[in-house]
Order: structure tokens, then sequence, then C-alpha cells
């Protein structure tokens, strides 16, 4: 057996870290893609959908990790049969992030996770679709992805917090 993905550790070390935290709770906003589980998958474009399953393979089993890692955080379901197994998460992974820890707080916090499109190096747009759920996207511009972070997320984290925003052109 191989050692669990490093990168899927990382996030069950830093939902714990968080978790340890006084006062106030952080927010956590964690990256991820589209077309990871069958229902994102299921929104994006075809011919997106060929060049995930064909390329990102691994590192999209690591991104379902991550994100059963925060559903898991949250005390919200990840989609049946998604989870990766101990070649991606380490071993009793949900003992060390209780269902429900990272959920609100009345001292702040919560968690939302943005699927973005293919990241590419493109100029800042300010123009991207990005909402609550799954949406076909072929692209996004990193630039625009700090953009919606900044400019909207931050600003309206009650619309968003808890779920899933997909981001993209």
């Amino acid at each position: 057996m191989n050692p669990p993905n490093l990168c899927s550790v990382s996030i069950v070390n830093v939902i714990r870290s968080v978790l340890a935290t006084n006062s106030p709770t952080p927010k956590l906003v964690v990256l991820s893609s589209t077309a990871l589980t069958r229902t994102s998958k299921a929104a994006a474009p075809f011919l997106i959908k060929i060049l995930y399953s064909w390329l990102l393979e691994l590192p999209h089993a690591d991104k379902r990790g991550l994100e059963a890692a925060v559903f898991q955080g949250l005390g919200k379901p990840y989609e049946k049969d998604e989870t990766p197994g101990d070649d991606i998460l380490p071993a009793g992974w949900r003992d060390q992030i209780p269902g429900g820890c990272f959920a609100k707080h009345a001292n702040g916090g919560g968690c939302v996770v943005i699927r973005a499109a293919l990241l590419t190096d493109g100029a800042e747009k300010g123009r991207y679709r990005a909402e609550p759920g799954d949406f076909g996207a072929w692209r996004v511009s990193r630039r625009d992805v700090g953009h919606f972070v900044a400019e909207d997320l931050l600003e309206n984290w009650s619309k968003f917090e808890g779920g899933v925003v997909t981001i993209g052109y």
C-alpha cells in the first residue's frame, strides 16, 4: 500500500489546526476543480470531461480527498462512492475531523469550496460566472478567481458559506 497523498493529508492537518485556534474561528476557503464528482462531471462540457478523466485522474482523486475532508468538517455528506481510499486520505481521517466541527459558529468561521474551471494565467476579466452548485464552464483565470474571493465571496459570505461555488467562463 502506498502512503497517503500529501495534499490530502495537508488539508486534514489544516482543518485540525483551524479547530485548535481559540477565537474567532477563521473562515476557510478551499480551491478545488470542476468535473470531480458525478454531479459536477455531468455539468461539465464534453471535452473537459475527456481531458480531466484522461490527464488529471490522480490530481482529481486528491481534490476529492480535500472535498471529502471539508464536507466531513461541515457535517455534510459527500457524494456517494466518491470519497477516495487510504491511498489519498490517511487512515482514521474521519476521527481527526469530527463531523460538523467546522460548521458556522457564533464566533465566525465556516467554509466554502470553490470549484474552478480549468485555471489559466490570463488577464483578469472581471466578468465570470460564480454561483452555488455546479454548472458547465471551460476555463477561468487565476486572477478572476482571486477577484471573486476578495470582492464577492468575503463580502457575501452568508450567500456561499457551507457549500460549493463553481466559477468559470
